[in-house]
């Protein structure tokens, strides 16, 4: 990621440049206060794999470095998947 001038963020600028997107969300009444980054990356990956995007395209946006490490995400949003279509069955058949 770069920022506004065209170079890379460096740790603390990129936290300082959440920080106050972070503070104006929140004063705006678009976000809670317990806001994060790594909150952030969670959702997003969460989202993505309830829409059921691939541990690779999750992997590319959050970058994590692994895909086990978002194996954790895909795998609950399958569970889900999995239990809504089993729950359909069950109405389905009256059992």
């Amino acid at each position: 990621m770069v920022n506004t001038k065209g170079t890379t963020y460096t740790e603390s600028g990129f936290y300082g440049a959440f920080r106050k997107i972070r503070e104006k969300l929140f004063k705006a009444g678009k976000v809670g206060s317990g806001l994060t980054f790594h909150g952030l990356r969670h959702t997003v990956a969460t989202k993505l794999a309830d829409a059921g995007a691939s541990t690779r395209v999750i992997q590319s946006i959050t970058g994590h470095a692994t895909p086990q490490q978002v194996e954790t995400y895909v795998a609950t949003a399958d569970k889900k998947r999995l239990a809504k279509r089993g729950i359909a069955l069950i109405d389905q058949n009256k059992v």
